[in-house]
């Protein structure tokens, strides 16, 4: 391959990289947006037809931790390796 083709398969590999990075980031806020807005309507607006039970809490409490534990090792990663 000749120079210019690398050139051009890296810079595309590289638009890839970026647009699917954004893409896993602001799927991640939102899924935490909306276990935030599920925690507020079942506990503090708490309407009367809502019946609140441990595993749901657990269920809330999970959820979150799983995606601010990624937004933790992304940030770790990016923190070692740079962000390539």
């Amino acid at each position: 391959m000749t120079d210019d083709t690398t050139t051009r398969i890296l810079k595309f590999i590289r638009i890839r990289y970026v647009f699917f990075t954004i893409l896993s980031e602001l799927a991640g806020l939102f899924v935490l947006v909306v276990v935030l807005m599920a925690a507020y309507r079942r506990f503090i607006k708490n309407p009367d037809t809502i019946e609140t039970k441990a595993e749901d809490t657990i269920a809330l409490i999970l959820l979150a931790l799983i995606i601010i534990t990624g937004f933790f090792v992304e940030g770790l990663r990016i923190a070692t390796a740079g962000d390539r």
